[in-house]
């Protein structure tokens, strides 16, 4: 009659491998969200930061060697600000025009450049974590 009781309640006890499975997946799922709040931040950041640079030109008599007429509007700007031909504007240290989320990546918002793709890897890494513990 005990052994018979014994062998009853040992298989209501909780398998610890399904239980560190789940709270591992529990783990993953909440960095996954956090890391998709983080990369949404940082898109917001991103393509709201203000990235055109005015810099009027200065009378004809201060003109100096520093300054250099661009292509695309054709005013007088410093050698490090680049006219951007996909968007219009004028850019201090552009990098590139980025076709993914369409705006030009410059000195004002490639920290948020940098941090957009970063979060985006984590959450690939995360999904794939999360594939893997369910396959």
């Amino acid at each position: 009659l005990c052994a018979r009781a014994n062998r009853k309640l040992s298989s209501f006890e909780p398998k610890r491998e399904g239980l560190i499975e789940t709270n591992s997946l529990i783990g993953v799922t909440i960095f996954f969200y956090l890391m998709s709040l983080f990369w949404l931040i940082s898109y917001l950041k991103l393509i709201c930061t203000d990235i055109s640079t005015y810099n009027f030109p200065p009378p004809d008599s201060e003109v100096s060697a520093d300054l250099v007429c661009t292509r695309g509007c054709g005013t007088l700007k410093r050698r490090d600000i680049i006219h951007c031909s996909a968007c219009g504007t004028c850019n201090a240290y552009h990098d590139h025009h980025c076709g993914v989320v369409q705006v030009c990546v410059c000195g004002a918002n490639y920290k948020y450049f940098v941090l957009f793709m970063f979060y985006a890897a984590m959450m690939f890494v995360a999904m794939g974590s999360a594939v893997t513990m369910l396959a």
